[in-house]
């Protein structure tokens, strides 16, 4: 009878210790130069399992980064509950030792949560179950990302020489016996890296402001918004959004981006990029600043293009503030029609002239301001 007795409860230690998971990477992200990544524990068979010790080995593109170092994140990320219904995640961070980088690898090594009875270990060892996406042995941190170009590319390490992935579980009662887990380690989609702003410019031209940025490579990128400041009264920067331009989603290939502020008076100015991800992210660049000069004298230029039809711009610079009057004339003196007439600050300007509905001939144009008048000749041709 003893015989028996005993070999039944081999037996059923051995059952205890018979089980399978699946260990996954979720929740890879990029944060300024940091890559982030959660690990999660799923047990795939009917015996679940009582989180013993492991040792957690990736291998990742150790070329994208300059001296990398890997950090744990809070308890908040160690979603781990006990048989008891108790979060331990705390309990198995503080015994986790601090993960570390070797060459091309990262090892997190899972320490065992100390118990001395059935209660503590009801209370504290966690038990992992097959509900997926629920059992987050973790967040980690790499920082040092200096080649975004690249990609992370997480891989399992499972074979090999030196350490590799396994975890162990425990049987549920004394003398509560470790046995190896058959591991499923699924390696994680290839992560590439952010959006990598290479450039970014302005350049002032007469009345505006030319802008121009690339980018090295570029993951979900919805697109740019272009911010415009100035300083106020109590020298802070009060930031507008001036205009939008489309990015190009995901590309490994360098991209162009331009924008024209126009219609600038004279000053100086600051100008931003507010990158925004297809989620909904977004990211500011570093500012750069400009001077539009104020023009030298009055000016009143050619209408482009000449002769025209329907419609054709008219250019002009002040040196000073004035009630500016641009008026439109036949070939008889007749006033046609008064294209501006307001005050304006020192700058240059263009204003469109549509010459719709009018005939074709011989027209002038006049800009009176400041005691100064100006006239050109242009020519309607239909």
């Amino acid at each position: 009878m003893k015989k028996i007795l005993l070999i039944i409860a081999v037996l059923t230690t051995m059952n205890f210790g018979q089980v399978s998971a699946d260990l996954t990477i979720e929740n890879q992200e990029v944060v300024g130069t940091d890559f982030l990544f959660d690990i999660y524990l799923t047990r795939t068979e009917s015996n679940d399992i009582y989180l013993g010790t492991g040792d957690l080995v990736l291998t990742f593109n150790s070329s994208a980064f300059t001296n990398p170092v890997i950090t744990r994140e809070s308890s908040t990320y160690w979603n781990l509950t006990s048989t008891s219904g108790f979060p331990v995640g705390i309990l198995y961070r503080a015994t986790t030792s601090p993960a570390s980088i070797t060459s091309n690898e990262l090892i997190i090594n899972l320490n065992q949560v100390p118990f001395g009875d059935q209660q503590e270990f009801d209370d504290n060892i966690a038990k992992i179950d097959n509900t997926p996406l629920t059992h987050r042995i973790g967040r980690y941190k790499v920082s040092g990302i200096s080649n975004p170009s690249e990609y992370m590319n997480l891989q399992w390490k499972t074979i090999g020489t030196g350490i590799t992935t396994q975890v162990f579980t425990l049987s549920p009662v004394s003398p509560w016996t470790s046995s190896p887990v058959n591991i499923n380690a699924i390696d994680p989609t290839n992560a590439p890296l952010p959006v990598e702003l290479t450039s970014f410019t302005a350049r002032a031209s007469t009345n505006q402001v030319l802008l121009n940025w690339e980018t090295k490579t570029e993951v979900s990128n919805y697109g740019f918004e272009i911010e415009k400041a100035s300083l106020i009264k109590n020298a802070t920067k009060n930031w507008q959004k001036i205009g939008f331009v489309n990015g190009h989603g995901n590309s490994n290939s360098p991209k162009e981006y331009s924008y024209t502020d126009k219609n600038v008076n004279s000053g100086n100015y600051y100008y931003r990029l507010k990158q925004i991800d297809t989620d909904g992210q977004y990211e500011y660049s570093d500012e750069v600043s400009v001077v539009v000069e104020t023009p030298a004298d009055y000016v009143l230029e050619q209408n482009y293009p000449n002769p025209f039809n329907p419609s054709t711009k008219i250019k002009f610079s002040i040196p000073e503030a004035g009630m500016i009057k641009l008026t439109i004339y036949d070939l008889l003196g007749q006033e046609v029609k008064t294209l501006v007439e307001e005050a304006r600050e020192a700058g240059s300007y263009s204003e469109l002239f549509d010459a719709s509905g009018m005939h074709s001939g011989i027209y002038f144009y006049e800009l009176r301001v400041n005691g100064f008048i100006l006239t050109k000749k242009m020519q309607l041709l239909k």
